[in-house]
């Protein structure tokens, strides 16, 4: 074939006619052969379309050229030469001939010809077949061959094709260069598919077989991923694709979203209710979606479109374990099992696309958990272990197994288990060891008999004691043994006895916990072992060998201690003493041994016979030396025999055999496996800056060396050979002292960094250590024998290197920092501030630019189920496959939700890794999941050394506030929308003197107190909705009067604040105090039950005063800037559109909710007034609209006031052209006249509040609009002329109906008064942190002032009708 690229070439026609054609076109015409027909590669291509005029190579064919024919036109031709044309074929072609069609004049017969082969140069003209062209594309982009697959299986097979074509999609026979195949994951989450696994041969520079050379247009690359993955793309020859991967599920992975695992089971009713989040993974703990799934679209393959059903699944049973207790007077106990509760799955049964999907078949739980119950009996140790149709296994986070929770009985006895059932009854002799079980146990809700169950609550440690007789005997039991789950095991070692007689120990059982419960006591019975005979054991300066053993090995001239010790009949020594020796006794012969006086004994009688001095021991220590070296055995046949009560007479029955040698000298020894520098120091894992091998600061380097004797061995035998090393660093010593034991002294250095001070930049300079070494003895006459000193010994170099993280969330100023391990709490949804510290060995931070692991770089991993987002995607899955909607074929990938982010986010811009800086990383705006429940996050690094997969888990409970309990009265949660406490009994019946005290909790919705809030407070007010009745409370000023004009305000203090020091201005049948807490519980409000304040026997209320007038107040809410007229109307109207009166009166009413006497406050107008004005206030002309300088108001509630008018508003927009504007308002506070405050007080008490509130960053105004740019210092307050009737008092919480008559004369009551029933819920539980004690009783003191004309106390206090008496200042203690 002539072959051309898109470019005809130039083809010329000539003719014997001397006339020039009057039309020429060229066009292409497909002749295949047969052997075309059936090639594959040629039926590719297809008939070369038409023929285009154009000149030059041409790769980009434009669309609308592949359907046109072209004609070349005579009349373009140069009339003096035949007509030429160069021309391109718009399509490829295998086989294609060019057709050539012409008229000679306008008017002739077109002709057509086929162009044919032509040779010249010989005498004719050669003409042969026609020309046939295989015509191939330029191959300018790559485009995807076949359907590439949308998922695909983990570690399985597939393959990508990529075809090169032109722009047209027409493929290209061109090979090109290598293309390759790398992984771009689109989605966060799940593994993300890699790494890539080339499964295409490796060859030439394709070492991973992810890259190919392109053969005729075309390239395969063979690929497999190594991990699940939501949404994967792969990047391959300029074209992506993407698709997902994946797996198939082998466990179920459960977390808690609770750190309670055990819930008291205190009454039938009682249940326990627990939430856990839950997938189906992989092997390598990515999420399964092919468990129940996939359900969506573009997931599954094309053909598989049928809908995926939801796996049920359920919660495993379990079998109960019984125990056998020892049934006391103290403890009658017939029966002791673990309980089993009814449990059950209540929420999250239905699984799909790999985790539960509740939300989908109307179940409550959130996506991805589970609930799960147990109900009506005790049950500890519960594991919460999915069943299903699978048979998969249950898996905590990072555990083999799932966790376990627990409907528990309270603790209230210890017991122990019956030796029947244990290894601590039968029969036992000395030496032999038994264990026996401690139970802490209690019964369930009316039970009457002597059944008990375990108690899993944590009771910490029983104590355990015994008492053995007769005296020889003695057991070794653990003082203290944990409880775990009701649990502990007591070891016991019957150690010693007496000769032959029976040893009784009664071991008693404790609890602290329960001060009040019995102890539990058994007796133990063992048989005491007779001393049977003396053999040589290993103590003080040589080791003896085992019978049958290597010889002992010991060296000349220094003392050494031989120990010989009597066995009892199962050859053990009990070390515990037992035999009672009155006079010196001969123990070893000199001529006994071999060779004769081969030993030296310490103390003789002379003749070289060693003698020892016995007294109430069963051990003799022979104390003396070998004069020379060689083999000296020592023969025991002499040794003394065994007093008649212990057994008879009997002798050591083995020889001891020492080989002695000389200590000549000394030297380095290291252990072949750390040879890493040429000083010998082993543990030098690290490297300075400059180069040198380092050891690490807390950890520490390995110097070691060894003694030889004078030929050249090791001196095994050497216990007594000091090894002295002196250190040296600039001006700087150390000295370190070891005694050879077994011919070895080893020592391990520690020093701080070698680094000299004032390094900024690296490379750092070091002053290393270095070291001589001295070695010596003393002989038996008291001669010190040097074996030398070896000098130059280094450098040693110390470099500060991170070993572990510290990882806390920092809190205020002075505050130590909150650890966040597992165990910790924060406030649901409040940022953080999270240190992260790398720390050395010796719990330093590195924070020096040449410290290992200053710059680690750290990986945060939230513990979660991966791709959360995708399934809470409100609407989503109703497209999936799945039983809650039908299959939406139309979803793409680019329709998929994004797998989502963690919950968990350190930064705006970093939520999964980061380097620290000088060994720390500070966050200070750590987001958290808003969540309520325990979440589990991640810290790894691969930095640190020694430690190739560091990893720091913390854990961090996150608590919503639910409401304020007052701690101690067993108050529960919230039963509606009011919640109601009881008061402290001592509180039901207050004196009017006596101190308003109790303690506050802020609790969470399983009733247990915050510890994290420390940032809250509580505002305290008090309501009498007695008729006829006022009475309000405050803290006492120096005067004696109560102070009403301060908010009683206290700090949350770890969730507890401690309300103290409040006393009450007056007597009140019905009391009512409300706590309203401020700053992380979010205006959670409580109303104590109505409780008393007794006034003083026979006293008489004074009649109420008349209603009070209320304060009229100003503010200036916002200024406008200078305009227009139509912008000043525009932007008036605006803003009043924005002023909602009842949103105006309700933020007002609760930024003054502290001041207890504030009935409520009523907006009466808004204003606009220029600024020129002299004074900025509203005038009765503001009101009425005729200011002369504009100022005009909008009334609230009156239909007389003017400002309402079109006209008078663009009378003010005109008027106030062209100034700045201040929007005012004017409202009023209604307050309590039985306050009985004076006028200034009231308006700077209501002034001091709003100004507070406005300034604070926590202001309440503030979070409306209308207040937002509110300025406290323009506010103003003035009585109003005339009292009006007050408005209902405002509703805090809860308003009690008052009594149906009011007693206007208290008389003494005849009983004591009890507080009202409690009428809010039963409470289930209460607070698990113990309530905070009550502040120590302080003195009640009582002032009196004289009282003027009126009967009133200076300061302002109603007296009482009646009271005839003086009352003196006086003082209880």
């Amino acid at each position: 074939f002539g072959q051309i690229r898109l470019l005809g070439g130039k083809w010329a026609m000539q003719s014997t006619s001397s006339i020039v054609p009057h039309m020429v076109s060229l066009g292409s015409l497909w002749q295949p052969s047969s052997s075309e027909l059936l090639d594959s590669k040629m039926m590719r291509y297809g008939n070369g379309g038409f023929m285009v005029a154009g000149a030059g190579s041409v790769c980009s064919v434009l669309p609308t050229e592949l359907g046109l024919a072209y004609q070349v036109n005579a009349a373009t031709v140069p009339p003096t030469s035949w007509p030429s044309a160069s021309v391109y074929f718009t399509r490829p072609c295998s086989g294609c001939q060019v057709q050539v069609s012409y008229q000679m004049t306008a008017s002739s017969i077109a002709q057509t010809f086929m162009l044919k082969q032509y040779a010249t140069g010989a005498s004719l003209p050669i003409v042969g077949p026609p020309l046939v062209f295989r015509v191939v594309t330029c191959g300018v982009k790559w485009m995807f061959g076949g359907v590439p697959p949308v998922a695909v299986r983990r570690r399985k097979e597939f393959a990508l094709t990529v075809i090169r074509v032109d722009n047209n999609n027409f493929p290209s026979l061109e090979g090109g260069t290598s293309v390759s195949a790398t992984l771009q994951t689109s989605s966060s989450g799940n593994g993300k598919g890699g790494p890539l696994i080339g499964m295409s041969p490796p060859s030439g520079s394709n070492v991973d077989g992810l890259s190919t050379t392109p053969h005729e247009g075309s390239a395969t690359v063979r690929l497999a991923m190594n991990r699940a993955c939501y949404k994967c793309r792969v990047a391959y020859a300029l074209m992506t694709h993407d698709f997902t991967v994946l797996s198939d599920a082998t466990r179920f992975i459960v977390t808690p979203l609770s750190s309670v695992t055990t819930v008291l089971f205190d009454n039938s009713s009682d249940v326990g209710t627990w939430q856990f989040k839950v997938y189906a993974a992989d092997d390598l703990g990515d999420r399964a979606y092919s468990f129940a799934g996939p359900s969506i679209p573009p997931f599954r393959p094309r053909y598989a479109k049928s809908i995926v059903s939801p796996i049920t699944i359920g919660l495993a049973t379990r079998a109960t374990a019984a125990y056998v207790p020892l049934s006391t007077t103290t403890l009658p106990i017939a029966s002791l099992t673990e309980g089993i509760p009814d449990a059950r799955l209540t929420n999250g049964s239905k699984i799909l696309d790999g985790i539960p999907q509740g939300m989908l078949y109307n179940e409550e739980t959130q996506t991805g958990t589970i609930a799960i119950q147990l109900s009506a009996a005790s049950g500890v140790r519960y594991p919460v272990a999915i069943s299903s149709s699978a048979g998969l296994p249950t898996q905590g986070y990072g555990t083999f197994d799932p966790p376990q929770v627990g409907l528990s009985v309270a603790p209230t006895h210890v017991a122990v288990e019956d030796t029947t059932s244990n290894n601590c009854g039968g029969t036992l002799t000395q030496g032999d060891k038994c264990q026996f079980r401690v139970f802490s146990v209690g019964k369930e809700p009316l039970v009457t008999s002597d059944a008990y169950h375990l108690s899993s609550f944590d009771v910490g440690s029983a104590a355990i004691t015994y008492n053995c007789a007769p005296a020889t005997c003695a057991i070794t039991v653990p003082a203290t043994v944990p409880i775990t789950e009701g649990v502990g095991t007591v070891d016991v070692d019957m150690v010693s006895g007496g000769f032959n007689v029976m040893c009784n120990c009664l071991i008693t059982t404790k609890l602290p916990f329960l001060p009040n419960a019995p102890p539990q006591e058994f007796t133990l019975s063992y048989l005491g072992l007779a001393l049977t005979s003396w053999d040589w054991i290993t103590g003080g300066s040589l080791a003896v060998p085992q019978a049958g053993l290597a010889l002992s090995e010991s060296v000349v001239d220094q003392v050494v201690d031989i120990k010989l010790a009597a066995l009892n009949a199962n050859g053990v020594y009990t070390g515990l003493g037992g035999l009672t020796w009155t006079t010196s006794l001969v123990n070893v012969d000199p001529t006994a041994m071999s060779p004769a006086g081969c030993f030296v004994c310490s103390q003789s009688l002379g003749d070289g016979t060693c003698t020892v001095s016995v007294s109430n021991t069963d051990q003799i220590f022979l104390s003396g030396y070998f004069p020379s070296e060689g083999t000296c055995v020592l023969f025991a046949k002499s040794v003394l025999g065994l007093p008649t009560s212990a057994g008879g007479n009997a002798s050591a029955t083995r020889d001891l055999s020492v080989t002695v040698t000389a200590v000549a000298s000394f030297a380095l020894s290291m252990s072949p496996s750390t040879q890493d520098t040429p000083a010998n120091f082993s543990g030098l894992s690290v490297v300075t800056s400059e180069g040198n091998p380092a050891a690490i600061v807390g950890i520490g380097a390995g110097l070691q060396f060894a003694t030889y004797t004078t030929v050249g061995d090791a001196c095994a035998g050497d216990y007594t050979t000091n090894v002295t090393v002196i250190g040296t660093r600039g001006g700087e010593t150390a000295k370190f002292v070891v005694v050879a034991s077994g011919g070895i002294a080893a020592f391990n250095i520690k020093m701080p960094t070698t680094r000299d001070a004032g390094c900024t930049a690296l490379p750092c300079t070091h002053t290393p250590w270095m070291f001589s070494a001295e070695a010596s003895y003393i002989q038996t006459n008291g001669t010190v024998i040097s074996l030398g000193v070896l000098s130059d010994i280094g450098p040693l170099y110390f470099m500060s290197t991170a070993v572990a993280l510290q990882v806390a969330i920092v809190t205020s100023a002075g505050e130590a920092s909150v650890d966040v391990s597992m165990g910790s709490t924060w406030v649901t949804g409040l940022s953080m501030e999270l240190s992260v510290k790398g720390v050395d060995g010796a719990g330093a931070v590195v924070s020096h630019v040449e410290d290992v692991g200053s710059s680690s770089s750290i990986v945060f991993r939230p513990v979660e189920a991966p791709c959360m987002a995708v399934d809470t995607t409100v609407g989503f899955m109703g497209k999936t496959c799945s039983t809650a909607g039908s299959c939406d074929a139309a979803l793409t990938f680019a329709d998929l939700p994004t797998c989502g982010g963690p919950s968990w986010t350190l930064s705006d811009t970093m939520t999964d890794s980061f380097d620290l800086a000088s060994g720390t990383r500070n966050f200070p705006m750590v987001a958290t999941p808003t969540t309520q429940g325990l979440h589990i996050f991640l810290f790894t690094t691969t930095s640190f050394a020694g430690n190739a997969d560091y990893v720091f888990t913390a854990g961090i409970e996150l608590q919503t506030p639910t409401a304020l309990t007052i701690l101690g009265t067993g108050c529960g949660l919230p039963a509606g929308v009011i919640h109601v406490c009881p008061v402290p009994a001592a509180m039901a019946v207050l004196p009017l003197e006596g101190m308003l005290q109790f303690t506050v909790g802020n609790v969470d919705s399983s009733n247990r107190l915050i510890t994290s809030d420390s940032t809250s407070e509580v505002v305290v007010t008090a309501v009498c909705s007695a008729a006829g009745e006022s009475s309000y409370l405050g803290p006492l000023k120096p005067d004696g009067s109560v102070n009403l004009l301060v908010t009683s305000q206290f700090p949350m203090v770890n969730g507890v604040a401690t309300i103290s020091n409040l006393y009450f201005n007056g007597p009140c049948s019905q009391m009512v105090v409300t706590l309203k807490c401020l700053g992380l519980c979010d205006g959670k409000v409580m109303d104590t039950e109505p409780f008393i304040i007794k006034a003083p026997p026979g006293s008489t209320l004074a009649p109420p005063p008349p209603p009070a007038a209320p304060i009229q107040t100003t503010m200036s809410l916002t200024t406008l800037g200078a305009m227009d007229a139509a912008g000043i109307a525009n932007i008036l109207s605006d803003y009043l559109a924005t002023a909602s009166k009842a949103d105006f009166e309700k933020s007002m009413d609760s930024a003054l909710g502290g001041l207890q006497y504030v009935q409520g406050t009523t907006l009466k107008f808004m204003c606009a007034l220029p600024v020129t004005r002299s004074s900025l206030g509203i005038t009765q002309a503001d009101r009425d609209g005729t200011a002369a300088d504009g100022g005009s108001c909008q009334g609230f509630g009156s239909s007389a006031m003017m400002g309402n008018s079109s006209a008078a508003a663009e009378r003010v927009a005109e008027a106030l052209a062209g100034i700045d504007v201040s929007v005012m308002a004017e409202f009023d506070v209604a307050v309590d006249s039985g306050a009985m405050l004076e006028t200034t007080a009231l308006e700077q008490s209501i002034t001091q509040q709003i100004t507070a509130d406005l300034t604070s960053p926590t202001s309440i105004l503030k979070k409306d609009p209308i207040f937002k740019t509110a300025d406290p210092t323009s506010l103003t307050t003035v009585v109003a002329l005339t009292p009006t009737p007050t408005r209902a008092p405002l509703v805090q919480g809860t308003t009690y109906a008052p009594p149906t008559t009011a007693p206007v004369t208290l008389a003494p009551p005849t009983a004591e008064p009890t507080s009202a029933p409690n009428t809010s819920a039963p409470a289930t539980d209460q607070p698990t942190t113990e309530p905070l004690p009550p502040p120590p009783e302080e003195p009640i003191v009582v002032i009196t002032t004289p009282l003027d004309s009126s009967g009133m106390r200076a300061g302002g206090f109603a007296m009482w009708v009646g009271l005839g008496v003086v009352v003196v200042l006086f003082t209880v203690l």
